[in-house]
C-alpha cells in the first residue's frame, strides 16, 4: 500500500470491484502504465464507485 493508493488494506473482490477501496477489478489488476498524473482520474472513479467524497491529499 502507497501513498498513492486509494488501498486500505482490506482486499476483496464482490461483484468486480474491492470492498475496500471501490476500485473495479480492471484498476486492481489490468493495465499499470497508465499516464503519469492520471492518479486524481482514478480517485473521482473511485469516489463515484463508493459514493462517497474522500479527501485530496496535497502530498
Amino acid at each position: 500500500m502507497s501513498g498513492e493508493s486509494p488501498c486500505i488494506g482490506i482486499c476483496e473482490i464482490a461483484d468486480g470491484y474491492c470492498i475496500g477501496c471501490g476500485r473495479s477489478e480492471e484498476q486492481i489488476f489490468g493495465e499499470t502504465d497508465s499516464a503519469p498524473g492520471d492518479e486524481e482520474g482514478v480517485a473521482e472513479q473511485v469516489r463515484r464507485v463508493v459514493g462517497g467524497e474522500a479527501e485530496a491529499s496535497d502530498d
